[in-house]
């Protein structure tokens, strides 16, 4: 049936029982509003497909979700009903945000400023009653006040100001540690918890709410001390420490980050205040396009967190828990912590990707050692990241420069299969007092240089036998990755040395090889460059390379 009101048309339409509003103009916001008021629709308003129409359509309109229109109005928007905190109409009893609710008072119901007034005026004694009911002095309720309002109170001078401004005046004005400032941080935070009934903290097994990560922890301990970490039993005990330098609180936290299979990631930062929380708890926020859903994100909330404090004098103090819920232990998902990174630059500075790649497999846990886990991936990115020159297998072994003399050989690679003075040329010990390593140059320096003196030049007797030692102890079931590969004085003792690189040989030691160890087979050939390329050098060096199924080429035996 048609309709005007305010010199506009309108039609209003009934369609299977259903009552429509249709804007064929539209110039005023509440123009929908008044008509659906003076037309008394009970069922939805639908507005046809105009895109003015529906720009122009006031948000704020309550309109109840009931059956779904006809096919001649398939193509109508639905208005959605309003989020919470709306306010009723007393005479209609429709729903308005607080202050959409006085415009529909003026221009539907006729209310004068006057009228207006009085229904904000009894607004709000109806809030303040329900306040005094729940707050018992005026204290109370000024104090909740503020703290919705993002206003605190400081404890000494009741001065009222924001909380980031209440927590640099306890530090300028009233000289307070910052671990007093975040027992304050803490107070203030509970507070605001329990004004809005909202526990942040949620425990992933039960789903029990808390309000802080220290009570999550205890919870766990007392509750979940069992079964934690994916049926693995964990410590959630709680620890305090202080540290007066920095260093050690980092020398401190890697280790504590390696026996507890743990990164971490920076929550927030307040002021000289850090929170670390467990990487694989949060929510995760994808920074790209989504193609393959993988997080290493797996709970919400985790009892491992650590919360860091650093004081004006230097010392840092520290509170948190390494145990963990919810999740499994897996040091494959473990963040390349700085340390490593330097050491996984170290090896490629020297090394090819696919010995990197075997020896931080060989050298440590699967269970705890994220290098154990290292990828082609991640050496990649190391070496793009620091513009390293790629190591092929040819050139292992080849330095750039010469050692630093405080760096001993033995630490530097592969342990020395060292010759003892009593002892006859075919004799040697193998020298396992520590495993393989290849340390940091900050490490090198620990070692005392009295314990390990560095050898001298070897001689051309020593050369002779170095190799002869190496190919007997090859042939007596030695493993190959402690071959010794001796430097040489002179290209004309290389030239004496190369009848020894016979076919016969060395079908003989690549035979003994593939029977006792068959994966292990050494390429002579690398060997050989290799022994040629460090002529220039006077120091001892060890140098391995394993090549599987390595073909022996006719021009190499002969060389």
């Amino acid at each position: 049936s048609p309709c005007t009101l305010n010199g506009l048309s309108y039609q209003v339409a009934s369609t299977s029982g259903a009552s429509y509003a249709e804007v064929k103009h539209e110039s005023d916001e509440g123009a929908v509003a008044r008509l659906a008021a003076s037309a008394h629709l009970s069922q939805p308003a639908y507005l046809s497909d105009h895109d003015y129409t529906l720009k122009r359509f006031p948000s704020w309109y309550y309109l109840e979700q009931e059956t779904k229109p006809t096919a001649s109005y398939s193509r109508v928007r639905r208005v959605r009903p309003l989020r919470k905190g709306l306010q009723s109409c007393d005479l209609c009893q429709r729903l308005f945000l607080r202050r959409n609710l006085f415009t529909h008072l003026r221009t539907v119901h006729w209310y004068s400023k006057e009228d207006v007034l009085k229904v904000k005026e009894n607004m709000r004694r109806e809030v303040s009653m329900q306040m005094k009911k729940v707050y018992r002095s005026s204290k109370e309720l000024l104090r909740m006040t503020n703290t919705l309002k993002g206003l605190n109170t400081c404890e000494v001078c009741k001065k009222v100001m924001p909380s980031n401004d209440l927590y640099s005046h306890l530090e300028i004005v009233h000289k307070y540690s910052q671990e007093r400032i975040a027992v304050v941080k803490d107070e203030i935070r509970r507070e605001g918890i329990a004004i809005r009934n909202i526990l942040p903290v949620m425990c992933p097994i039960c789903e029990e709410r808390f309000e802080g990560h220290d009570d999550l922890a205890n919870h766990c301990s007392a509750v979940h001390s069992k079964d934690g970490a994916g049926g693995e039993a964990q410590d959630y005990s709680l620890l305090s420490l202080r540290f007066s330098k920095i260093e050690e609180f980092e020398v401190w936290l890697e280790e504590q980050c390696e026996r507890t299979v743990t990164s971490f990631y920076q929550n927030c930062k307040t002021g000289d205040t850090y929170y670390l929380r467990c990487h694989r708890s949060g929510k995760c926020v994808p920074k790209g396009k989504i193609r393959v859903s993988s997080t290493k994100k797996t709970v919400r909330n985790c009892t491992c967190h650590l919360n860091v404090y650093l004081n004006v004098d230097g010392s840092i103090a520290v509170k948190g828990c390494f145990g963990h819920v919810g999740h499994s232990l897996d040091a494959a998902l473990l963040r390349i912590t700085k340390p490593q990174e330097i050491y996984l630059k170290t090896l490629l500075q020297e090394y090819s990707i696919d010995y990197v790649l075997r020896f931080c497999k060989r050298e440590f846990p699967a269970k705890t050692s994220r290098l154990h886990h290292v990828t082609r991936h991640d050496l990649w990115n190391i070496i793009i990241r620091h513009g390293l020159d790629v190591k092929s297998e040819d050139t292992i072994g080849k330095p750039k420069c010469h050692p630093p003399e405080d760096e001993q050989d033995e630490d530097y690679g592969i342990p020395l299969l060292e010759m003892l003075a009593d002892q006859s040329e075919d004799e040697c010990v193998l020298d396992r007092s520590s495993p393989p390593r290849i340390l940091t140059p900050s490490s090198s320096d620990a070692q005392s240089e009295s314990s390990h003196p560095r050898p001298n030049p070897p001689s051309e007797k020593q050369d002779l036998s170095g190799l002869e030692l190496a190919a007997n102890l090859l042939l007596k079931g030695v493993p190959g990755e402690y071959l010794l590969v001796c430097i040489f004085e002179s290209s004309a003792l290389v030239a004496r040395l190369i009848p020894m690189f016979q076919k016969a040989f060395i079908l003989k030691v690549l035979s003994k090889v593939k029977q006792t160890q068959p994966r292990l087979m050494i390429s002579w050939k690398s060997i050989i460059v290799k022994v040629v390329h460090l002529l220039e050098y006077r120091w001892a060096f060890v140098c391995m390379l394993l090549k599987s199924n390595a073909v022996i080429n006719q021009s190499v035996v002969h060389f």
